[in-house]
């Protein structure tokens, strides 16, 4: 979103009334914006990596195959993480073969090859180092496998690298992605294609849109690790409160404009049952939907 852009009042409206439907005459809300600087929450930010291991990796990249190139993007994430990086890693693929009459076996196979903790190398080296490509594609079943993993309280991520379209659905996998959004503030998606065509792509993106992710797109080991990097970075990092902190408007005339960024809202009790909505004004671009989570 672009503060420049003119606003389409209507929808910008319509994006506050869907935040704030359940608030009406019970809480008052007030925001505060957030920059990238580290957390300093008492719940340690946490993050899962979840690896594609399905058959389809097994495809030419280079001078190797796809998983060749995953493996080298993630040995290289795993040696220039923090210590003390709190991150876990899941694989779907690796174990159950993509033969027509496995289908129920593979699209179960999902292993968490560490533990969400403090940073285990020689763990995720090894991890790595074994997978072999030979399965299904089952993305739904590996978010749910995946946000398990996670504490309940904490900035948490998912980092999901995919090559292809979930091959195991239902479920489907955008609607996984909204009930892990609707699970609570805090739990996020952040997906790559690796030279994915249209639709894993589109796929991809609603899984990180339905979350307020990112998606990201890689086409080789270099980009992949790139991406790799800066999305878990942005995982274990987490978020600082950091901003004014401001009252939101009774009235749409009174609104005041909400710029670009990522923000914190906290709401509060209030016994005052006639208090009516809140409003905060924000600019739509022309062809583009606002929406809330």
């Amino acid at each position: 979103m672009k503060p420049t852009e003119q606003p389409r009042r209507v929808s910008a409206t319509l994006t506050v009334l869907a935040i704030f439907a359940a608030f009406i005459g019970v809480f008052t809300p007030t925001a505060t914006a957030q920059d990238d600087t580290p957390a300093q929450d008492d719940a340690q930010a946490s993050s899962v990596l979840i690896m594609d291991a399905s058959s389809s990796m097994l495809e030419a990249d280079g001078e190797g195959t796809r998983m060749d190139s995953a493996k080298k993007a993630a040995h290289t994430l795993v040696d220039e993480l923090p210590d003390t990086a709190t991150m876990g890693f899941v694989a779907y693929g690796a174990n159950e073969s993509d033969a027509p009459d496995n289908r129920e076996a593979g699209c179960k196979d999902i292993e968490t090859l560490a533990p969400v903790a403090e940073l285990d190398r020689d763990k995720f080296h090894a991890g790595i180092d074994g997978l072999t490509p030979t399965g299904y594609t089952p993305i739904g079943n590996a978010l749910r496998h995946a946000a398990d993993e996670l504490p309940d309280k904490g900035e948490r991520s998912v980092i999901l690298v995919s090559d292809g379209i979930d091959s195991c659905a239902p479920p489907p996998v955008c609607e996984v992605a909204e009930e892990l959004a609707d699970e609570g503030v805090g739990l996020v998606v952040h997906t790559v294609g690796f030279h994915v065509d249209d639709e894993a792509r589109k796929e991809l993106e609603c899984i990180s849109q339905s979350t307020g992710g990112e998606y990201r797109q890689a086409d080789d080991a270099d980009k992949l690790a790139e991406d790799l990097k800066v999305l878990a970075q942005r995982g274990i990092a987490g978020y600082q409160k950091a901003g004014t902190e401001f009252e939101f408007a009774d009235s749409i005339e009174d609104a005041k404009w909400l710029g670009e960024g990522r923000y914190h809202t906290r709401v509060t009790p209030n016994t005052n049952i006639n208090q009516g909505l809140h409003y905060i004004r924000v600019a739509v671009p022309e062809g583009t939907t606002p929406t809330s989570r």
